[in-house]
């Protein structure tokens, strides 16, 4: 079930290089590769996804609010992450070309997927 999510968004967001839904201690549940590198991948998405479980621990975001989605931009990708709840992170890396928008609105309308398939 999963994975029909993911390949939702490969197929409408151009330039996806792959997507990984993790749990929150990260622990990938379900992953679809494109043209990434998917060692490369996993270990961004596990790195990004312990720096928010962190900074969620913390408190360091109350004076902002919960986070619901994050990114990080490199010269070879663009990772955008979206919180489905305390307990999964869904994310895809995409080629720094990619349309951001069209992938942060892809992440966003699919985790009301995921929570119902959770």
């Amino acid at each position: 079930m999963f994975q029909e999510v993911l390949q939702k968004i490969t197929t409408h967001v151009e330039g996806v290089q792959g997507c990984v839904l993790l749990d929150s201690d990260s622990v990938p549940i379900a992953e679809l590769y494109g043209a990434g590198d998917r060692d490369a991948i996993n270990f961004i998405a596990i790195e990004l996804t312990n720096l928010v479980g962190s900074l969620r621990k913390r408190n360091v975001l109350e004076e902002f609010g919960a986070v619901t989605q994050f990114m990080l931009s490199t010269e070879r990708a663009i990772v955008l992450g979206q919180i489905i709840n305390d307990e999964y992170v869904l994310l895809t890396a995409m080629d720094p070309t990619a349309d951001l928008g069209r992938g942060a609105t892809m992440l966003r309308l699919m985790a009301p997927w995921v929570k119902r398939i959770l």
